[in-house]
């Protein structure tokens, strides 16, 4: 009964922001909210690509409109390409990200003979000065280097992962 009364509220909320850009189709965040929507409990990962793409054309290089839209097609394996490219653009653009940094890698460390890929975008996010976040990126970091046997590289990173909290 939740789930349903939870589902009707997004679809309502669906409904209230194609309401809202069929009125003003340049208002930004009807289309961001949108794709949120479709994103989320809808699951309509087409839809939401559609709504992120917009939004992106009307507030060109907004990072969390990118960032969203690599998230939508990070959801599905045959547009895994285009999530890494909007991942990659969005880190040429901010490279201190490292939601987008952590996602890249994620996403590298589930394809086939990219693990040591994904390693090097966690240790370049790591250098990137990132604060906030630090820690998951090398934690990050450590397990790609511990699955590719590069134990010596992993315990540093572990030990630095250490130093940035050290009550984790």
């Amino acid at each position: 009964l939740l789930l349903r009364q939870h589902l009707k509220r997004s679809r309502d909320a669906e409904e209230a922001f194609n309401t809202a850009v069929s009125i003003d189709a340049s208002h930004w965040a009807a289309w961001f909210n949108l794709g949120n929507v479709r994103m989320g409990d809808l699951a309509d990962i087409d839809g939401a690509v559609k709504a992120f793409r917009v939004a992106l054309s009307l507030k060109p290089g907004d990072v969390s409109s990118q960032f969203s839209l690599a998230n939508a097609y990070a959801l599905d394996p045959s547009t895994h390409g285009e999530a890494e490219e909007q991942y990659r653009a969005l880190l040429k653009l901010k490279p201190g990200f490292y939601p987008a940094a952590l996602a890249l890698g994620d996403l590298l460390t589930d394809q086939p003979g990219r693990l040591a890929e994904a390693e090097q975008v966690f240790q370049i996010a790591s250098r990137s000065g990132a604060k906030k976040g630090s820690e998951a990126i090398h934690g990050a970091a450590f397990f790609a280097g511990f699955v590719l046997e590069q134990f010596d590289r992993a315990v540093r990173l572990y030990q630095r992962q250490l130093s940035i909290s050290p009550e984790d």
